[in-house]
């Protein structure tokens, strides 16, 4: 009965629109203050993991005889390369 009396929709409507904007100030402060807290959290964590994390001392030491056979590997197929490039492979063109 009191919401249908013209003179009474005027209360309503402002009751409304003040549960709205309240509703809707609450909305806004509760995700910035999630946001803020996220970030923090996040910060805190990698904090914490950076702290845990072993750096090792010292760079693992080259093998000299795996690097000389490296090495030797890539001059051999370099020659290779170059003597296909000189010599074709004698392999028929199938698109021909």
């Amino acid at each position: 009965m009191y919401r249908h009396t013209p003179e009474n929709q005027r209360v309503i409507a402002g009751l409304y629109w003040r549960v709205l904007l309240i509703s809707a100030s609450l909305l806004v402060i509760f995700l910035i203050v999630y946001g803020v807290y996220s970030i923090f959290s996040t910060s805190r964590a990698r904090d914490n993991f950076i702290s845990t994390v072993q750096v090792p001392s010292a760079a693992p030491t080259l093998d000299k005889a795996k690097l000389q056979s490296a090495i030797e590997s890539f001059r051999a197929r370099e020659s290779r390369f170059e003597t296909l490039k000189t010599n074709k492979p004698s392999i028929v063109d199938p698109s021909l």
